[in-house]
């Protein structure tokens, strides 16, 4: 009886995270550079140029599957501009800034879409350019004020010692904090390789960057409450 309350808790914490976008899209962002990481692992490692091709169509073909996830949520940014609220006047520009050129991120690659579709009459590698020139700077804001912000959480937790109420919220939002910086620097190798300004930006590493942000931004997403 417990193993079925067991297995239908879980389905239902399935069906929760599934619920999300954001849950869906790192499921399919992880399929995506699994198999940009195979294609390469075959093409590069195996010299297998076939099986290569094979993983490197699928990468191909999810990578436009997401695309449809990034209809219109340029707006959810330009939502979270327009109501940012941050005491401190370096995050808010750090954070005006972010939101700013996620917005953009998300509309170049919608232009990008349906230019690429033939839907509307525009360059769709340029805007995919554009597109990801901004999730780049994007990523470097928040970036910077993540690290800003655990080295912060850092020293809160040095002064908290002997309270453990507020210890532990620290320990679990530097812990969350640390998880972010990883994603962080993961698609910051994922953004740079693709405009071709990473001297390391190999499809392999590429992947294997893809992996591990959406691994931990699925944990993430799994968790929340």
């Amino acid at each position: 009886m417990s193993s079925l309350l067991d297995t239908n808790a879980l389905t239902a914490h399935l069906c929760k995270y599934l619920a999300f976008t954001d849950g869906r899209d790192k499921l399919y962002k992880f399929f995506h550079y699994g198999a940009k990481f195979l294609g390469w692992w075959f093409t590069v490692l195996m010299r297998n140029q076939v099986t290569g091709d094979y993983w490197y169509n699928i990468d191909r073909t999810i990578s436009e599957g997401r695309k449809l996830l990034r209809a219109f949520k340029f707006i959810e940014e330009l939502y979270r501009l327009r109501t940012l609220k941050e005491p401190r006047t370096a995050f808010f520009i750090g954070q005006m800034c972010k939101c700013l050129f996620m917005a953009l991120y998300y509309l170049f690659n919608n232009i990008s879409y349906l230019a690429g579709h033939k839907i509307i009459d525009a360059n769709a590698q340029k805007h995919m350019k554009w597109s990801l020139y901004c999730w780049l700077i994007a990523l470097l804001f928040a970036f910077s004020m993540d690290v800003t912000l655990y080295r912060e959480n850092k020293r809160s937790q040095l002064k908290a010692k002997g309270k453990k109420e507020e210890l532990a919220f620290l320990k679990t939002q530097g812990t969350a904090l640390q998880l972010a910086i990883i994603r962080e620097v993961a698609n910051i190798q994922i953004s740079s390789s693709l405009v071709d300004i990473n001297p390391i930006g190999n499809n392999g590493l590429t992947g294997l960057a893809g992996m591990v942000e959406a691994a931990l931004g699925a944990y993430q997403i799994w968790n929340r409450k």
